[in-house]
């Protein structure tokens, strides 16, 4: 019977270029509908982008090739982009054939967490469809 005070969403399907035009567009609309029901509320708007080329391996294993990374793998500095925040994470095993991360990037964030806090919750996420027992690729 109450409006939300924390609104996250998460957006996939557009490109690094379409980001202005999502936050200008998307995002204020969404921002004014909340806060008709409540003007306290905040919103953090996260773009998802499974189709990427980056790939990951764990050369720590001491194998005499590198492996895949386990999964819950996060990457969040080095090969990041500087304009945004913006992580990569390894939520699926791959027995066979290379993994592919999943690139989240934090676009606009009113509630505030520390990224790690994103992180977390895109992980366990990934464990909560009810008819497969292993974590999935994205949650959707």
């Amino acid at each position: 019977g109450k409006a939300p005070d924390k609104i996250l969403v998460f957006r996939d399907g557009i490109s690094e270029g379409q980001y202005k035009n999502v936050l200008e567009t998307e995002l204020q609309q969404l921002k004014v509908r909340a806060r008709q029901e409540n003007p306290a509320t905040k919103l953090t708007m996260i773009c998802i982008s499974k189709r990427i080329n980056t790939r990951f391996f764990d050369v720590s294993r001491g194998a005499d090739r590198p492996a895949n990374p386990v999964s819950g793998t996060v990457v969040d500095n080095s090969i990041v982009s500087a304009n945004i925040a913006q992580f990569f994470l390894v939520s699926q095993l791959t027995n066979q054939g290379t993994v592919s991360p999943t690139s989240y990037d934090v676009i606009h964030d009113e509630m505030g967490w520390p990224l790690v806090e994103y992180q977390r919750l895109m992980y366990k996420l990934c464990h909560l469809y009810y008819n497969w027992t292993v974590s999935l690729k994205l949650w959707k």
